[in-house]
């Protein structure tokens, strides 16, 4: 084998070798458009928030959310973080969101702001405002809450009419649903509370008992909503939703 060839060879080699070690992506801060704040916690609830932002093309993934609670300023920052991988990119702008897990925050009101960064121009820009109560109980919720797994908004193409759907598993055949309550708030959050209860009977059975419940909530204007639907052991689900 001659020299040249050699060269050649070892050249490919290296470049095959370096090619099959991508480059990890680059993580940096990203803004949040928008948060959306369900209201109703008091100090001893596990609170919740969903945050809305949008990406210049598809080479970004969300990453974590950092929160830092000033309880003397009463604010609350948020920053948001993405990875940027190489490569092609999408040239198309998109949508991500992310639930943010505050977790017990002292009774207060509170703003909201993007977190201090030197890449984000997020910097002290107010995306909402948060009322937490006092506790006036030692439970973790002020009901039972039904398991819920599934919920999505549902519209008519006829009567104009929209129905909220809930579904999920009861854990024991003695646990139903009692009632369920829904309220709109002004800053395009729908609230709704399944509330269950256990029933006071013999012959409880543990398993997995499926259950669904349509609630009629009427004509909806049209626009962009958090669907927050409370569900046992703190496991809200949280949907982005745009209603025509």
């Amino acid at each position: 084998m001659n020299r040249f060839l050699a060269l050649t060879l070892t050249a490919f080699a290296s470049l095959t070798a370096l090619s099959a070690h991508a480059a990890a992506p680059a993580k940096g801060a990203v803004t949040f458009d928008r948060v959306y704040v369900p209201n109703g916690f008091d100090s001893n609830d596990l609170v919740q928030i969903v945050g809305e932002g949008t990406f210049a093309n598809a080479c970004y993934r969300p990453a974590e959310v950092t929160v830092r609670v000033d309880q003397a300023a009463k604010k609350i920052f948020l920053g948001p973080a993405a990875y940027k991988y190489s490569g092609f990119c999408l040239q198309v702008v998109l949508p991500f969101e992310r639930t943010i897990d505050l977790g017990l925050i002292p009774a207060g009101d509170y703003t909201i702001v993007g977190e201090e960064s030197a890449t984000s121009n997020n910097r002290d820009k107010v995306l909402g405002t948060i009322k937490v109560k006092e506790a006036v109980k030692e439970e973790a919720d002020d009901f039972l809450y039904a398991p819920i797994s599934q919920a999505f908004i549902r519209q008519s193409d006829t009567a104009g009419n929209a129905e909220i759907v809930l579904q999920g598993d009861f854990p024991s055949n003695c646990m139903v649903l009692e009632d369920v309550k829904t309220s709109f708030q002004g800053n395009n959050v729908i609230v709704v509370q399944p509330i269950a209860k256990m029933e006071d009977r013999n012959g409880c059975l543990r398993g997995r008992y499926p259950f669904s419940k349509v609630i009629n909530v009427g004509d909806i204007k049209a626009d962009r909503y958090l669907l927050h639907v409370r569900s046992l052991n703190a496991k809200a689900i949280n949907t982005l939703i745009d209603l025509k």
